[in-house]
């Protein structure tokens, strides 16, 4: 998975398996990491979000 070089690039998730997605998801969930700051995140909410925002990204630049 690359970077975006602008800001309306499409995630690319095609690439990214959801055993890939959920991997990412429960290292960004583990005890001590500062998405806990400010609620509780669970793994399941950090892969809604992906997905969440890949679909927003794609239905955006179709609009475009």
């Amino acid at each position: 998975m690359s970077f975006p070089r602008n800001k309306y690039h499409i995630l690319k998730l095609k690439n990214a398996s959801q055993e890939d997605i959920r991997k990412v998801a429960e290292a960004a969930t583990v005890e001590g990491e500062t998405i806990h700051q400010a609620f509780n995140i669970t793994a399941d909410d950090v892969v809604d979000a992906i997905y969440a925002t890949d679909q927003y990204a794609r239905a955006y630049k179709e609009k475009r």
